[in-house]
Formats: structure tokens, sequence, C-alpha cells
């Protein structure tokens, strides 16, 4: 039955007053030239390296890839990886319990030592990627139809069947902004980026965010290109919470009138 107190109230279906983005995932990829020889005692000798600034209580040494994991907390959902192939090394921070610029310095501390053990000589390309969560005061999936979409209820009733899900993607490629001269290189944004918002399948009360975003343009490893690395997930951190939560919650007509539908 429901609550008819004074003190309950319709839900809004848009982002609660005070929910902010809670990060799940930081996500870092570079490819590097040459490719590099693995087997198991050069594997135990990069782990020594990284004992400093990471903790790798389990690893694995295969020859296509090596994989050291450090867990954070006690929830095996939350740890933080490094992953070395012949071409590519990654990190990744799952359900990260620290702000994103400790993240930024151990990713800088395992650029520096991967740079000192292997003697990569180019960096091809490399990408970032970082999601969340938005808490929505009722429904995600009411929130995106309604207030981002303006989708007319009644048009869903083409689709025969419940909706379980509803998300929105976008990709923007590198550009030039407009009016930029070929030599200002601030003026141009070299990376692209892929853009999902949609409502989480478990807890509908979420909305599940994720921006994705690659730097194609191979340059030489030096200590210029290892700097611009590392401020690269801030770029994607700063642009999911920024940009894409601005356009999430702009408002301009209202949204779209669902009082004459019949709760399920």
């Amino acid at each position: 039955m429901a609550d008819k107190s004074p003190e309950s109230k319709e839900p809004t279906n848009k982002p609660a007053p005070d929910a902010k983005l809670e990060r799940w995932g930081y996500f870092m990829k570079l490819q590097f030239h040459p490719e590099i020889r693995l087997d198991k005692k050069r594997g135990f000798e990069f782990a020594q390296q990284l004992v400093p600034f990471f903790d790798a209580q389990s690893s694995e040494l295969k020859a296509d890839r090596w994989v050291f994991k450090q867990p954070l907390g006690t929830s095996p959902d939350c740890f933080l990886s490094i992953i070395v192939s012949q071409k590519e090394l990654h990190m990744h921070g799952s359900n990260p319990m620290s702000k994103t610029e400790m993240y930024e310095t151990k990713y800088k501390k395992l650029l520096e030592v991967f740079e000192e053990f292997f003697k990569p000589e180019m960096i091809l390309s490399s990408s970032a990627m970082v999601n969340g969560s938005l808490r929505i005061d009722g429904d995600a999936r009411l929130f995106l139809a309604q207030h981002v979409m303006k989708i007319d209820p009644a048009r869903n009733d083409a689709f025969g069947r419940p909706i379980h899900l509803v998300g929105i993607r976008f990709f923007f490629p590198p550009f030039r902004k407009k009016g930029a001269k070929k030599k200002e290189k601030n003026d141009i944004v070299e990376w692209q980026v892929d853009v999902k918002a949609e409502s989480f399948i478990e807890d509908p009360t979420l909305l599940f965010l994720e921006a994705d975003a690659d730097w194609v343009k191979p340059r030489p490893w030096d200590s210029e290109a290892v700097e611009e690395e590392i401020q690269k997930l801030g770029i994607v951190s700063g642009y999911l919470e920024t940009n894409v939560l601005a356009f999430l919650q702009h408002e301009s007509d209202p949204p779209i009138d669902t009082s004459s539908e019949e709760s399920e």
C-alpha cells in the first residue's frame, strides 16, 4: 500500500539534490613500441620494481601477459591491477577508495618503472576510461526517457513489452575548435571520447555513466609524453563529472506529462 503520510512525496525522477558522481572504476591503457619479451624471470624482477608503490598480493606470469593484483579493502570487487602484455600496459582501479589524484600518482610511478625496466621508444596510442553512477530520486529510466530525451510514453506501446533498461550513447571524434589555426596546439582537442548514460539493471535508482577516451597520435616516449599521459585520467574524469552531467541535468522544456498513466 502506498504511503499517504504527509512526509511522503512523489519521486522527481531526477538526480537527488545532494547526488554526486560515485566512481566505480578507472582504466588506463598505453600501447608502446617496440614489443617486449615476457618470461617468468623478468616478471619476478619487474614485480620487485613495483614494491615501493604497489603491493602485488597475487600475480600471474604467462608468456603473453603478466597480471599483478593488489586488493583494496575487504571486498573482492575493490582492487588495483597492473597488466603487462607484449604491446600494451594497463592499470585498472576497481571501486576506487581514493581520489583521482592517488591513481594518477600510482600511474606515474608505474610508467617510470616501466620506462626504466623496458626502455620503450614510442607511445603508439593510449586511452583512459572512467565510469560510475549517479543516484536518481526515483527511476533512472524515467529520468532519461522523460527529462533528457523527452519521449512521449505513448510511443513505448509500440514495443509491446516492458522496458528493462534505457540508455543513450554519444561518440565525439577529435576536433579543431572553430577559428583555431593549425599551429595553435592548445586549441586542438586531440582525443575522441565514447560516452554512455544508462539505467543500472540491478538498481533502477542508479544512472550508470561512462566516458572512454582515446589518444591515437604516436609520439616518442619521453618525460613530456609521460607527464601528458598522467593528466589524461583527470581529463576524462573531469569531462564525465562536468560536461556530461551538465548535459544530463540541463532543463529547458518541461518533462513529458505522465500523470494519466497507470502505475504498474
